[in-house]
C-alpha cells in the first residue's frame, strides 16, 4: 500500500516519496518514475545516522506529513526530536493487532504524538479507539492500482482454464499448508486443476513442510512454487481462480488484484475479507475449517456458470467502490484535517 499511495499521489500533491528504513525489496521496481525514494539502511531501533539522513531529506523537500506504515511508527516519532513541527499519520495494516500485546504500552504512549490514525478495517478502528491516545481515527479501505504491465516473465504450468493462484509470501499466517491439504482432499487435481503459489520463499521449516506434503502425496505435477515474482498482472491473466487462505488479514490488496482480472475468488473470512466477498461475489471459508475450503474447491468442477457470474459481480463491485481515484480523496482529506 505504501507503493500504491506513493504512485497515485505523484499527480495529486506537490511531493510524493517513499522512505525505506531497513531493507530494500522487489517493490522498488514498481515505483512511479516521478516518485522520490530514500533508503536509510537503518541498523538498529535508534539509529542516529539514519535519523539525521531522514531529517535532511524532509528539510530539503519541505515535507509536512509523514505517513508511517505499521511498525514504522516508532521511527516516525523519533523524527519529532529533530523536526518538532512534522505531522505523523499512522497507517495500520496489521490485521492481528487486536490479538497482539507486544509493545502495546509504548505504542499507546507514542500515539500522543500522532496527528491521526488510518486503519483498514472496523476491528482495527475499534481497537485504536480503545487503546490509543489520539482522537482522529479513520477507516479508509485499501486500493490497488491496475498495473497492466507488459512484462511476461512467468509462465504458469498446468492446463489452461483450470489454474488456481495464491499470491502470498510463503510464511505462517498465509496458511499455505492448509490450502495445499484442502486442494489434495478436494481431488480437483484429478480433473486437471492445478495450484500455483506465488510469493517469496524463505527456505525455512514452513516452506519445507509445504513442499514435503506435495512430494509425499504425489501432487508435484499439480502444485507449483514460483517464489517471488514481479509480473503479477501477467500471472493473474493466466489464472482462473484466486485464493487467499490467511489466518488473519487487515484488508488484503490481493483480493482487489484478483478482482481486476475477473478471477473467481475463494477467500478466508478474516479481517475485512467477509465485507468484500459476500454471497454473490465469491466463496468464503474459515481458515481453520478444512471441510469448508474443500467444498469451495469442489465448486470449481460443479458450478462453472455460477462461478463466472460471481467473478463478474466481484469485478464490478471493486471497480465501483475501491478505485484509486475514489479512495485517494479520503487520504487527502485526512492530510488536510
Amino acid at each position: 500500500m505504501a507503493v500504491n499511495l506513493t504512485n497515485v499521489l505523484v499527480d495529486k500533491i506537490d511531493f510524493s516519496g517513499i522512505v525505506v528504513t531497513r531493507k530494500e525489496g522487489d517493490l522498488k521496481r514498481q515505483l512511479h518514475i516521478n516518485s522520490h525514494y530514500l533508503f536509510l539502511n537503518k541498523k538498529s531501533r535508534i539509529d542516529f545516522k539514519a535519523l539525521l539522513t531522514f531529517r535532511k531529506f524532509l528539510k530539503e523537500n519541505k515535507i509536512t506529513h509523514i505517513q508511517a506504515h505499521s511498525s514504522s511508527w516508532f521511527f516516525a516519532v523519533l523524527t519529532l526530536f529533530v523536526i518538532p513541527t512534522i505531522k505523523i499519520v499512522w497507517h495500520d495494516h496489521f490485521g492481528n493487532r487486536v490479538n497482539y500485546n507486544n509493545g502495546g504500552n509504548l505504542l499507546r504512549l507514542s500515539s500522543i504524538f500522532f496527528s491521526s490514525v488510518i486503519v483498514v478495517n472496523d476491528e482495527l478502528k475499534k481497537w485504536s479507539k480503545k487503546k490509543l491516545l489520539v482522537s482522529k481515527i479513520y477507516f479508509i479501505p485499501n486500493f490497488s492500482n491496475l498495473n497492466l504491465d507488459t512484462k511476461k516473465t512467468t509462465l504458469l504450468k498446468g492446463v489452461d482454464g483450470k489454474r488456481i493462484v495464491c499470491v502470498a509470501n510463503l510464511k505462517e499466517p498465509k496458511n499455505h499448508l492448509f490450502l495445499i491439504q484442502c486442494f489434495f482432499e478436494s481431488k480437483v487435481f484429478l480433473q486437471d486443476w492445478s495450484l500455483h503459489l506465488i510469493g517469496k520463499d524463505f527456505d525455512d521449516a514452513y516452506a519445507h513442510d509445504c513442499k514435503e506434503y506435495v512430494q509425499k502425496n504425489n501432487i508435484s505435477n499439480h502444485v507449483y512454487f514460483y517464489g517471488s515474482c514481479d509480473d503479477i498482472s501477467n500471472i493473474l491473466k493466466q489464472a482462473n481462480v484466486g485464493v487467499l487462505a490467511s489466518t488473519y488479514e487487515g484488508f488484503p490488496v490481493t483480493l482487489l488484484e484478483y478482482s481486476y482480472h475477473r478471477l473467481l475468488v475463494l477467500s478466508t473470512n478474516v479481517g475485512y475479507c467477509s465485507n468484500l466477498i459476500e454471497k454473490d461475489k465469491g466463496y468464503l471459508f474459515s481458515p481453520f475449517n478444512q471441510k469448508e475450503l474443500v467444498s469451495c474447491l469442489q465448486q470449481l468442477v460443479t458450478s462453472s456458470e455460477k462461478n463466472e457470474k460471481l467473478a463478474v459481480n466481484f469485478n464490478s463491485f471493486v471497480i465501483q467502490n475501491f478505485s484509486s481515484e475514489k479512495i485517494i480523496e479520503q487520504f487527502l482529506a485526512v492530510y488536510r484535517a
